[in-house]
């Protein structure tokens, strides 16, 4: 994926905009526009399509990827993430050098990578990757509690099936 920034940056000035004007057409501030121009902040998914419109392109177009790509939507787990950080003593800014998609920002391109932030989010947030994904909420302290009981009974039954 290319720099993203750069990306908005030169889609910017192939429209002949300058970052006032395309701050009001994205009803954000000139200097969000910059700080998304120096890759300083990540336009969320909803930014991106009114990029993508305002420019008459694709999504793709913007993050470099090919067309071919599947672009994935995951607004409810991005979502789900901010809430498990609100209620946290953790700092998502601790999280995000950890990454490696733009889960944070509501969007994937790569699904094995997608599914490895997943399981690096539910390690640092102490909670399954099914709750990350939509899944009851659970904690791995319980769900490693109810494992530890439920498999001696498992075992057990396999060996003694009557």
């Amino acid at each position: 994926m290319k720099d993203i920034g750069k990306s908005i940056k030169y889609y910017r000035g192939q429209c002949h905009m300058t970052q006032k004007e395309l701050a009001e057409k994205l009803r954000l501030s000139p200097s969000t526009v910059g700080m998304y121009e120096q890759n300083r902040r990540m336009p969320d998914v909803n930014i991106l399509r009114e990029l993508a419109s305002i420019f008459n392109i694709s999504i793709n177009d913007i993050l470099g990827a090919p067309d071919n790509t599947n672009l994935m939507y995951c607004s409810e787990i991005t979502n789900r993430i901010l809430n498990l950080d609100k209620n946290s003593s953790k700092n998502i800014e601790e999280l995000k050098p950890l990454l490696q998609t733009e889960i944070l920002y509501g969007y994937c391109t790569n699904l094995d990578l997608f599914l490895s932030d997943i399981y690096t989010i539910s390690d640092f947030y102490g909670v399954s990757d099914e709750y990350i994904m939509g899944g009851s909420e659970i904690d791995k302290k319980t769900y490693n509690s109810i494992v530890n009981i439920l498999y001696p009974l498992v075992e057990c039954y396999k060996n003694n099936p009557e």
